[in-house]
């Protein structure tokens, strides 16, 4: 019996060797074609009519898909996913309320007869004012790190339940189910104080695009401000 095993254990140690080293005789060249071939990712583009919205807008979106390859040898996806995602206050497994980030809405979109995408989210009363973010996918991007996915963030406004927030808050409602339900922290918790700048200077980077492409001019705006 031990014979047996010593022999799988050989065995297996051989195959093991010869993959390596037949993996090892294929040029870097001849693998990054057949990666380039079979396995480049996609990447997709989408763009929306507005970037603030109020209660009840729907957001239009146009979408546009290309592979990273110029040779693959499969189609491009007939299908993007598209979701929206925004910051809400809830209570985990041991009853401690923390903010999490929730997927509200998502979409499946079918490629038309041009080559693009094109669709919409209408935007329910569960979104509180505030920044939301816009993902796009396909299903084979799945497969590869979410950093690759399409993501954008917009601003939404619901002053309706900004104003029931703020009767609330003029009526002491100092409970904190009353907020939860809502998905917004309770104002009247105290939160730790934000850290203040040493210098006291307030400095914002403001992008021209969320994307760059290298040895191309692209202009970052530098907003400044101080105590005063």
């Amino acid at each position: 019996m031990r014979r047996l095993i010593r022999l799988i254990r050989l065995i297996s140690i051989i195959s093991l060797l010869a993959v390596a080293s037949s993996a090892m005789a294929i040029p870097p060249d001849s693998l990054f074609m057949q990666y380039s071939k079979l396995l480049s990712p996609e990447k997709v583009y989408l763009h929306t009519d507005r970037e603030v919205y109020n209660l009840g807008d729907t957001i239009w979106f146009r979408g546009y898909l290309q592979n990273a390859s110029a040779i693959q040898e499969y189609p491009e996806s007939n299908y993007i996913y598209v979701d929206i995602s925004s910051p809400k206050w809830e209570t985990d497994y041991d009853n401690k309320i923390k903010e999490f980030n929730r997927i509200r809405e998502r979409v499946i979109i079918k490629k038309d007869s041009t080559g693009r995408f094109s669709g919409y989210i209408p935007l329910s009363s569960d979104f509180n004012t505030g920044l939301a973010t816009i993902r796009a996918y396909t299903h084979w991007m799945l497969n590869f790190s979410p950093e690759g996915m399409f993501s954008k963030c917009i601003e939404i406004l619901n002053p309706i339940k900004d104003s029931f927030v703020q009767d609330m808050v003029n009526n002491k409602v100092r409970d904190d189910l009353n907020y939860i339900e809502l998905g917004i922290p309770n104002p009247f918790r105290k939160s730790k104080p934000k850290e203040k700048s040493e210098t006291g200077i307030d400095l914002q980077l403001l992008p021209e695009s969320g994307r760059y492409i290298a040895d191309t001019p692209s202009v970052i705006g530098i907003k400044a401000l101080n105590k005063d």
